[in-house]
């Protein structure tokens, strides 16, 4: 828990922009404990953060995001570490995993 909340806190202010909005995630989430995927959009959809514990497959809305360009960081809370930094056109849907 602690990576986890310096990752928030790295996000100073921005983290009071977040809403949660469930309707991100279109395609893959669940209700069980273990695979459910939380999701937040902030007020002015200028990004996102999405939360998910397990390697299941899900997708996600981009629509919902301002911008021609996403950008999108993996983070591991258990090492602390940013695995991935990917740009790409907005669509409609992101396929994760």
């Amino acid at each position: 828990m602690g990576y986890v909340s310096s990752f928030l806190h790295g996000l100073g202010n921005d983290f009071l922009k977040l809403c949660p909005d469930q309707k991100l995630v279109v395609e893959g989430n669940s209700n069980n404990y273990d695979t459910h995927i939380q999701s937040a959009i902030a007020e002015d959809a200028t990004f996102a953060l999405i939360y998910s514990a397990s390697d299941e497959v899900y997708s996600v809305d981009l629509a919902k995001l301002k911008g021609k360009v996403i950008s999108y960081i993996w983070y591991n809370p258990r090492s602390n570490k940013y695995q991935k930094t990917e740009s790409i056109h907005q669509t409609k849907k992101l396929v994760t995993h």
